[in-house]
């Protein structure tokens, strides 16, 4: 697939038209309810979902998706509930609500995270053809499989083909193990899952858990020497100096003005600024380094990140605590005509805290919440960097809120070589 695509709304087209001509063989296999792209069996046990999902990266003018299937049990989401652990129960649940859940690349003989993409070039019919045998061969059935607390207690006892983190997996299981049995695997577990927490930020969340199952803390390895640590409930927000972090419709904090303007970033209104790495409350500096990225773009990192590609044309960096993707796109209209930025620019993602930011010829705009698809205490950042002609579509993954800053400021130093416009 050329890094280069028509400009229009083809691709985007083309992906709904895809999940609609899937609706007649879902609602035959008793799917009953269609959200977006997500359809949920209802009538069993647990709803059961089957989600095309876009990726992060996905723009307008193609979208890259690949397909989850996954189980929301009402068992776990009202145990969690009365503890504290997870939001109230969602009417409809989402892909990253569920219990379980899996992308069906990791099912199929590849067992790997297969993607598929849509741009203006794809032949629907023929995309069509090659999922309708993956979907009723193995989608359908592994989903109907799992449908049940029961299945899912099996399959978590077995560790394998989890379709979580093992956090999770030991979280929901000793839950499934105290209500449904047996009995006598329950301590096992539930020690594997207090040894998981121990010393991370997630540690709160394991004892507040564990003692909710009824269970004696005591006996725990460590636990007699380890005080219970508070857990923090405080929100905690950069200190203010120049451009604006949006915290939803009515709350609005600031991040710290940046140390002179990437090339084309220069100031257009008082809130709308780069942010600097040395300002008061910062992380200690650390060696850094600025990378040429494909199509002429270029950001700064910690020297010490080890860089790749992937198999989606993504570029990866990070150490063990961090990580940093990028993917970039040049666009062309059907005239041959470089899109404005605002026309490259997506939607921000639900929840968390939104950052935009807008320089002479250049538009950011960014997301950063807990990440809903990892364990207590781990971050994402899932921004869009535009300027006419080209999108760098960018996501910061990090543990601890006091990263925050880090990464607001490495997704700002992400820019293009060029003045403003795509060569």
């Amino acid at each position: 697939m050329p890094s280069t695509s028509s400009h229009g709304q083809d691709a985007r087209a083309a992906f709904n038209e895809l999940f609609r001509r899937f609706r007649p063989l879902l609602r035959e296999a008793g799917f009953r309810r269609t959200r977006a792209s997500t359809s949920y069996l209802i009538g069993g046990p647990n709803p059961g979902l089957l989600s095309f999902q876009k990726s992060w990266s996905s723009i307008t003018q193609e979208v890259e998706f690949t397909i989850s299937i996954g189980v929301w049990s009402r068992r776990l989401a009202a145990f969690h509930a009365t503890m504290s652990e997870q939001p109230p129960v969602p009417e409809w649940p989402s892909i990253m609500d569920c219990h379980w859940r899996r992308r069906l690349g990791f099912l199929m003989p590849e067992h790997d995270d297969v993607w598929w993409t849509i741009s203006d070039q794809t032949e629907v019919d023929e995309l069509e053809r090659e999922l309708t045998p993956i979907l009723t061969e193995i989608a359908l059935p592994t989903l109907q499989g799992r449908i049940s607390d029961e299945a899912l207690r099996d399959v978590w006892l077995k560790g394998t083909d989890v379709g979580i983190s093992d956090f999770d997996r030991l979280r929901h299981l000793t839950v499934l193990l105290a209500e449904l049995g047996p009995r006598e695997r329950l301590d096992e577990a539930a020690k594997d899952f207090y040894r998981l927490g121990m010393g991370r930020p997630s540690e709160p969340l394991v004892r507040e858990h564990l003692m909710g199952l009824g269970l004696d803390l005591s006996r725990f390895p460590g636990a007699e020497v380890r005080a219970s640590p508070q857990r923090e409930v405080t929100s905690r927000a950069p200190r203010s100096s120049g451009g604006t972090l949006r915290m939803g419709a009515n709350d609005t904090t600031h991040v710290p003005e940046r140390r002179g303007p990437a090339r084309g970033d220069r100031e257009s209104h008082p809130q709308q600024l780069e942010t600097t790495r040395s300002q008061e409350g910062t992380m200690d500096r650390e060696e850094e380094t600025t990378v040429a990225l494909p199509n002429r773009w270029r950001i700064t990192i910690p020297a010490a990140f080890e860089q790749q590609r992937d198999r989606q044309r993504r570029w990866i960096s990070g150490d063990a605590t961090r990580s940093v993707f990028v993917s970039i796109l040049n666009v062309r209209d059907r005239s041959g005509r470089p899109p404005e930025p605002d026309e490259l620019m997506e939607e921000p993602e639900p929840g968390g805290r939104l950052v935009e930011f807008r320089g002479e010829g250049i538009v950011r705009r960014a997301t950063v919440r807990q990440d809903p698809d990892a364990e207590a205490g781990e971050f994402e950042l899932l921004g869009h960097t535009a300027i006419r002609g080209s999108v760098a579509v960018c996501r910061i993954s990090f543990l601890g809120p006091e990263r925050e800053r880090w990464a607001i400021e490495t997704w700002q130093s992400l820019r293009p070589d060029s003045n403003g416009v795509a060569a």
